[in-house]
């Protein structure tokens, strides 16, 4: 027993014991990665903004003239047509005007058959002056040729003959009068009538109109307020008539420029995920802000057609806005994990015969999981397999074992 017992203590006589497979080499184990097939579809390259919307017609509607509120017609979310009463005005005053301006004209109208009639009488008195000139003109011409009275009373003749054409002179002159007098009448009815319309404008001024059809967005007035001219009373807003502004760099405008009918336009609200209202492109500014350096864009939006439930867009809701600027329709495509950077160098790698294949790629144009992916010719093509999971440490031709991401093959 002693002398098994200092045998089994010799020293090695452990790793004598272990035999040879404790000192053989172990085997490197095959790394597992996941793959996708490449992708041909098409790419676009979109422009995401995000900006509240507003009503292409929204105003404040505010009174002309100042004055007690006596009516308010309308409330928050309700629906006029262009021209409805909105809010009225004490009009007392108002119409006191117009009835004073109506007597005004009727008195103006009154005179006037009166001036007319004026005229009438001063033509019949210069018909009359002529008859007695003439008669007078006769007298003195017979008298003169026959030589049968005194000179005396030839003299008298005269005088009553330059009476006479002095007479009709000044019964001209009377109808002259007379006329002016009927044309300063015809004046006053005029201007009677334009006073007339000016107070019934300015009664007109006591009711605040629709100047279109809207909704009411929101409503500052209460009756017995004391409204200022000027100042708004009623918001109105057209929710149909919808657009957004935003502002881009300068260096875009040539996306922009005279591409109105190619850019295609989506709104996305934070209040509706995933629905998304089609929209266009409306006018791009002729000017760049000299102070920002971007230009400003007007993007029209449209509202779902029909009353189908569909949700609807309000103004001041908040939209991401995305527009598509450019299109590859056959690209070739991969997931963002599958891309690999080094420096400026950008590289996939394929897998055939299971092993890994490196493949240097530029790219194109990305979405959130997807990029566009430009090979050297030949290098890639649709369905071939790259490594989206476990390619960080692969190398030019390591052996790899593969499963097609989505699927857990042992």
């Amino acid at each position: 027993a002693l002398a098994a017992c200092l045998v089994g203590c010799k020293p090695g006589g452990t790793e004598a014991a272990a035999g040879p497979e404790a000192t053989a080499p172990q085997k490197r184990e095959i790394p597992r990665v996941r793959v996708q097939p490449v992708e041909q579809r098409e790419m676009r390259d979109v422009l995401s903004t995000t900006c509240a919307i507003e009503s292409a017609r929204q105003v404040e509607v505010a009174p002309k003239v100042g004055g007690l509120v006596t009516e308010v017609l309308v409330e928050e979310g309700m629906v006029v047509e262009a021209g409805a009463v909105l809010v009225r005005l004490d009009a007392r005053e108002a119409n006191a005007a117009v009835e004073e301006a109506t007597v005004a004209l009727r008195e103006a109208e009154e005179a006037l058959p009166g001036l007319g009639l004026t005229v009438q009488e001063r033509e019949e008195a210069v018909q009359r002056a002529v008859l007695g000139q003439e008669q007078a003109e006769r007298e003195v011409a017979r008298h003169e040729s026959a030589g049968l009275i005194s000179q005396n009373e030839l003299e008298k003749l005269r005088l009553a003959r330059d009476q006479a054409l002095r007479d009709l002179e000044s019964a001209r002159l009377a109808v002259q009068s007379a006329e002016q007098a009927r044309a300063a009448g015809d004046t006053a009815i005029e201007k009677a009538r334009l006073v007339l319309e000016r107070r019934q404008l300015e009664l007109s001024y006591t009711e605040v109109v629709a100047p279109f059809r809207g909704v009411v967005a929101a409503r500052a007035v209460r009756v017995g307020q004391n409204a200022t001219a000027g100042a708004g009373l009623v918001t109105l807003t057209d929710p149909e008539d919808l657009r957004a502004v935003i502002y881009r760099p300068q260096r875009e405008l040539g996306l922009f420029q005279g591409r109105a009918a190619e850019l295609a336009i989506e709104a996305v609200p934070d209040a509706f995920p995933g629905t998304s209202f089609p929209g266009s492109l409306q006018i791009v500014s002729p000017t760049i802000d000299a102070a920002s350096g971007s230009v400003r864009l007007t993007i029209g939006l449209e509202q779902p057609a029909g009353d189908a439930g569909a949700p609807r867009l309000l103004p001041g809701m908040l939209v991401r806005l995305n527009m598509v600027v450019d299109r590859h329709p056959e690209a070739l495509v991969v997931r963002k994990r599958a891309l690999q950077r080094e420096g400026d160098r950008r590289f996939v790698f394929v897998i055939e015969e299971e092993r890994a294949r490196r493949v240097q790629v530029r790219e194109g144009f990305a979405d959130d999981k997807s990029v566009e992916v430009f090979p050297e010719e030949g290098a890639l093509a649709p369905g071939d397999l790259v490594v989206t999971v476990g390619n960080r440490d692969l190398e030019d031709g390591t052996e790899v074992r593969s499963e097609l991401e989505g699927n857990r093959e042992g």
